[in-house]
């Protein structure tokens, strides 16, 4: 009589047999993967800041929006980090007829783009007895930055006025701010 092999017949919970066209829901999965590969320009992780706490400065020197930071710890040194702000953005000044500011990412003490011009945001208005200029805007930025390590590091934004200007982010209550960073593969 010859001898046969046993083919192990493999069944997932329910017992609905596996095959290797086979899928499963990976939404109630948790922890780490081991080995896991991903494609590059796979999200591995994302994490986000929401804040709709005010924060006014009529400084010329950038500096720190309130309640928008977060310590961020890639996972792989080799991943890109996408850092993106989304803001609500004010400027305002009386007894003129311009205002304007501007706001920038921080990324571990470094600005990820060239530090903006104090009017990055501007308005003026000519003509009649403009006393007052007040714009309301939402803007958004976009940075890239190497990973380098898997350290935690600080991300922020930071804001300042033009020219004695009124500069709010969040200038009410029901408006929102966020920071957002999503760990790139590379």
């Amino acid at each position: 009589m010859p001898i046969q092999r046993a083919r192990p017949r493999l069944v997932d919970l329910d017992q609905t047999p596996l095959t290797a066209s086979s899928s499963f829901d990976a939404g109630n999965l948790t922890g780490t993967i081991s080995g896991a590969r991903f494609s590059s320009g796979a999200v591995l992780q994302t994490q986000h800041v929401k804040t709709n706490t005010k924060t006014t400065t009529t400084s010329s020197t950038m500096g720190d929006v309130t309640n928008l930071t977060l310590s961020f710890t890639p996972r792989f040194a080799s991943s890109t980090l996408k850092i993106t702000a989304y803001v609500a953005f004010k400027n305002q000044r009386t007894s003129a007829n311009y205002a304007g500011g501007s706001y920038h990412i921080v990324h571990d003490g470094t600005h990820i783009d060239a530090t903006p011009a104090e009017y990055e945001h501007f308005n003026q208005f000519h003509g009649g007895s403009v006393t007052e200029a007040n714009n309301y805007s939402r803007s958004a930025k976009v940075g890239f930055v190497a990973a380098s390590n898997t350290n935690a590091r600080t991300i922020k934004v930071q804001l300042r006025s033009y020219s004695s200007s009124s500069v709010s982010i969040n200038w009410a209550s029901s408006f929102y701010s966020f920071i957002v960073v999503e760990e790139v593969k590379g």
